[in-house]
């Protein structure tokens, strides 16, 4: 679990970083135009992560053929998609009515063929558990792609910085995860009877991706539609602040549960407990966070980020509910695929997306805050529908609930007290004065956390202790 989480908090918090930095050379328009382009992209990866991926990590009796199989499908489709990317480049410019994002549609549109290289081994590894190895790849993947935004922004590359990022991310990972497995594939191996064997699941995991991949860029694609590139690199800004932090974390969770489930699916009280637990860790983690992120984003933004980024103090705001209740909507896919339910995945990714799809329609029609808030109640009004597929699949028990979810949230309602009686003491919230509140919301926050659920703490230093070599009472 420690390296799952190293695996894609680590790498994501680099990436984070770099963009954060970049936004001191680029401008929202800059940001956008990219943001635009990427939604394209988005789309063709759902075909890209065919589902061959999840079959080799949950099928019991994978033989070397099935990979090979599934590296010359990866491959052939990451060439086929390149081709369609480049194709309709131009129609998504003419959608947007921004010419500059043809062509960085067409440039990202290469990292197919890259990225195709290594998703066969990158499965390999993640179902033999090897998260240490996936660290690696992607911590180095993301230095790399750094050094090359970094030096593009410095020479005054622009958006065009953001595609050699991008890029030069995809073409080390792919390098690294080659050096960390010691399967290759052979021709020889390549067999139709064996996609056969291995179709029935993954094309229900290709159908959830492509509605998830609908439902993960609609939003820019409306926003981008109505309100134009400057107000989708305002979203992405916040978006990638507040949100993309939770769905990393999220995504640290699914690496290592879905694995983890699929080994203990005959045993529902098993994944039930490991369900619960997971969440108990997350939720631990996020709702401080989301609460400060709502309460004290227009105060800072603009001091830390600049003034071409005050507008995105607001969107922040919002956003960080949206995080909040999204962070119960990653496990259960999780849970569903572990179990052999993707019919019920699609089913519940082809509501959120009708439903999402349509909310964000009509809130941009009252501009980015619109927009935003639309989808933050899309968010908080399915969330008991998520919790109903829990307890339908393995059960939720509401004292089982109470016992493991409310410390958190418990300390989240003290900690925001806390916070906004700091930000009220002046007559003009500063930035300092606003550091200051965070910083005392959060003791108040783990005061009542530890005296609430002092196990948990307890397991998170023990776990520690044993991966690095130290003792902890």
């Amino acid at each position: 679990m420690i390296w799952a989480l190293v695996q894609q908090v680590g790498a994501q918090a680099a990436n984070s970083l770099v963009i954060l930095l970049l936004a001191a050379f680029l401008q929202p328009e800059h940001f956008g135009v990219v943001a635009m382009a990427t939604v394209w992209i988005g789309f063709l990866s759902a075909f890209a992560e065919t589902g061959f991926g999840a079959a080799v990590v949950q099928r019991s009796d994978l033989r070397s053929d099935h990979l090979s199989t599934t590296f010359a499908i990866n491959v052939a489709l990451g060439a086929a998609l390149a081709v369609l990317g480049v194709a309709l480049a131009w129609p998504a410019a003419a959608l947007y009515r921004t010419p500059s994002v043809a062509p960085v549609v067409a440039a990202l549109s290469g990292g197919f063929v890259i990225r195709s290289l290594g998703l066969t081994q990158a499965a390999y590894l993640q179902r033999q558990l090897r998260f240490r190895d996936l660290a690696i790849r992607d911590l180095g993947a993301s230095f790399a792609g750094a050094v090359a935004g970094v030096a593009g922004a410095l020479r005054g590359w622009e958006e065009w910085s953001l595609v050699a990022m991008a890029l030069t991310n995809s073409a080390a990972s792919v390098i690294l995860v080659w050096r960390a497995t010691p399967w290759r594939p052979r021709r020889a191996e390549i067999s139709l009877a064996r996609a056969r064997e291995l179709w029935p699941y993954s094309s229900r995991i290709l159908g959830f991706n492509v509605v998830k991949a609908l439902i993960q860029n609609s939003d820019r694609l409306i926003i981008g539609f109505f309100l134009g590139p400057r107000a989708v690199g305002l979203y992405t800004f916040a978006y990638r602040i507040v949100v993309f932090p939770v769905r990393t974390l999220s995504a640290a969770v699914d690496a290592y549960l879905f694995p983890r489930m699929s080994r203990l699916q005959s045993d529902h009280d098993a994944v039930r407990a490991e369900y619960m637990f997971i969440m108990r860790l997350l939720l631990a983690v996020v709702v401080p966070a989301m609460v400060v992120a709502a309460l004290v984003a227009p105060d800072i933004v603009g001091s830390v980020f600049g003034q071409n980024w005050v507008a995105a103090g607001r969107p922040m705001q919002i956003l960080a509910v949206t995080a909040l209740a999204g962070a119960f909507y990653t496990p259960v896919g999780d849970l569903l695929k572990a179990l052999n339910r993707p019919a019920w995945m699609i089913a519940w990714a082809v509501l959120y997306a009708l439903v999402s799809c349509g909310a964000l329609w009509v809130g941009a029609q009252r501009g980015l805050i619109g927009a935003v808030t639309a989808l933050g109640l899309v968010h908080v009004l399915l969330l008991p529908v998520v919790l109903s597929m829990v307890h339908r699949t393995v059960g939720l028990r509401s004292g089982e609930i109470v016992r493991q979810w409310g410390p958190s949230l418990a300390g989240g309602g003290v900690s925001a007290l806390v916070i906004l009686a700091g930000l009220q003491m002046g007559e003009r919230s500063t930035a300092i004065q606003a550091v200051a509140s965070v910083l005392a919301g959060l003791g108040a926050y783990a005061v009542v956390f530890v005296r609430l659920d002092p196990e948990l703490p307890r397991f998170v230093a023990r776990r520690l202790g044993s991966r690095f070599g130290f003792t902890a009472s």
